[in-house]
């Protein structure tokens, strides 16, 4: 036998190995699914294997009905393996969150309680609330926090809307778990809110700081209209929520948009329903943004905004990308819910997955989690600061705002795709921008 056949007796053999193994892969996951729709059938109204850490975020047993950790499921661990073998955050950031709890919820007070659960309201404020939550659940679209398909509390864990996801479709949250188009969206979400909204909380500087102070119950009590205890205390909690939330919204569900479809799209092949899987994963190009607003007949100073700030006519300084993109975040609130219909997503998160796509683009995937690490590396002081001065510092300082040191880091390109240690030695010493600990 010569070269040229041992060769291709080696790539024939290769081929059929990969595809064995891909087959293996679409069975386990598979069976997945289907072990994980009939542990609901034999749950029926008990408790089903709740991680400790989510549990003592409960503190009322008696209202739990059927929440399942979904952290042990075959594709929950894929999604944990990819983000650690695509950007190897235990090895750069000294950390990890494979295992940080995922927890599916069946009913909308199972997902409501661990929500409220950290809320400074009294217990009987806090059971009414979740009272007029199950009365107004028939509605479509339900009220409030209902209409979310997942959310992570910081220090707690990943929830999923089980029962919103089944009410899309009209199944019954144990159903979700069989229908292909439903159990995509379950794996879409907990991409989004662990590896998304997760990552920043729990990882870096800025999300750390926050969780101490309690800001993040804060920023859930706000984005779900939910009214607390008022107190001078909670009043300024809530102040610095609103102005931090100002400077890093586009970061945070940027990067939550960004990875959700980076982990989507790298299990596709391996999924048996993978184009299922990227229908639930939304993508965004800065020209395709632009189009659509151009339709818009006040959607020009949006569509100038873009330009200025992805394809400049000219070298801009730190304060003249500070200043173009605080423009776009004004044009872009300016359109109101209109973005949103004509994009398809709201700014933060058509735009903010632009930011990120630019990034991997300019240094490779594989930096954009350090990119955001590094945007979010910054401490503020919120239990000493004066809420006048945090809102003057993120406002007129570039360095201190966390959506402008995610935009800076798109104006150099690195010469090495993927080399996450020269990327931010480059942020360091070209932007003057404190790399995360490494």
């Amino acid at each position: 036998m010569d070269l040229n056949e041992r060769l291709r007796k080696i790539e024939e053999d290769l081929s059929s190995k990969s595809e064995a193994i891909k087959r293996r892969l679409h069975e386990t996951l598979s069976q997945d699914d289907r072990r994980m729709a009939e542990a609901f059938e034999k749950s029926g109204a008990g408790a089903v294997a709740v991680n400790p850490a989510v549990a003592a975020a409960m503190p009322r047993p008696d209202l739990v009905s059927a929440r399942v950790d979904l952290s042990s499921a075959a594709t929950l661990r894929m999604l944990d393996g990819l983000m650690e073998s695509a950007f190897e955050v235990g090895r750069h950031l000294g950390g990890s969150m494979q295992a940080y709890p995922t927890t599916y919820c069946e009913t909308p007070r199972e997902y409501a309680q661990p929500i409220l659960a950290g809320m400074p309201m009294p217990d009987a404020q806090r059971e009414q609330v979740l009272r007029q939550m199950e009365a107004t659940a028939g509605q479509d679209p339900p009220a409030g926090l209902l209409t979310s398909l997942g959310v992570h509390i910081p220090g707690v864990g990943c929830f999923i809307n089980g029962w919103r996801i089944g009410q899309i479709r009209n199944l019954s949250p144990r159903e979700v778990f069989r229908v292909p188009e439903a159990s995509a969206q379950v794996l879409a979400t907990a991409a989004h809110e662990k590896w998304g909204h997760g990552f920043i909380a729990e990882l870096t500087a800025c999300g750390k700081e926050k969780q101490s102070v309690q800001l993040g119950m804060n920023h859930l009590a706000a984005a779900f209209g939910l009214r607390t205890v008022d107190t001078p205390a909670h009043a300024r909690l809530a102040q610095q929520w609103e102005i931090l939330f100002h400077s890093s919204h586009y970061v945070e569900e940027g990067f939550a948009t960004w990875v959700e479809r980076y982990l989507v799209e790298s299990m596709a092949d391996q999924h048996p329903h993978g184009k299922t899987l990227l229908r639930h994963a939304p993508t965004f190009e800065v020209e395709a943004i632009a189009k659509a607003l151009s339709r818009l007949p006040n959607g020009g100073p949006c569509v100038h905004q873009l330009g200025a700030l992805f394809s400049p006519q000219a070298p801009l300084s730190v304060d003249g990308i500070h200043a173009a993109l605080q423009r776009l975040i004004a044009a872009a609130e300016d359109l109101d819910g209109a973005f949103a219909q004509a994009v398809g997503m709201p700014a933060p998160y058509a735009i903010g997955y632009c930011l990120m796509d630019a990034i991997a683009r300019r240094h490779g995937p594989k930096c954009v989690p350090y990119a955001v690490a590094t945007a979010c590396n910054i401490q503020y002081d919120l239990a000493g600061v004066s809420n006048q001065d945090l809102r003057e510092y993120v406002e007129t300082h570039p360095s201190l705002n966390v959506n402008t040191r995610l935009a800076l880091q798109m104006y150099f390109r690195s010469e090495t795709l993927d080399d996450v240690r020269t990327f931010l030695k480059r942020a360091r010493e070209e932007l003057g921008l404190a790399s995360p600990k490494t």
